[in-house]
């Protein structure tokens, strides 16, 4: 079952704090925001964008790894 931890795994106790905190997210927001508002006007949808970064980051790693330039390839 999805929901339940494997057996000896404890549950994290309390709140938990979101992945960005709220003043990055303001900031963040201030750029993804208009940017995916203009990719969907223009029919892109977000399946369409993970695909198309996917494939971009492969092919990075691709051109980077295999000359060496390690940090270029991981990113």
């Amino acid at each position: 079952m999805w929901g339940t931890p494997a057996p000896g795994v404890r549950k994290p106790v309390g709140k938990q704090e979101p992945m960005l905190n709220v003043l990055a997210r303001v900031h963040v927001n201030r750029v993804t925001e208009p940017v995916g508002r203009w990719l969907l006007a223009r029919g892109l949808t977000p399946d369409a964008v993970t695909v198309a970064g996917s494939a971009g980051s492969s092919a990075a790693a691709l051109w980077f790894l295999p000359r060496g330039q390690l940090f270029a390839g991981a990113s």
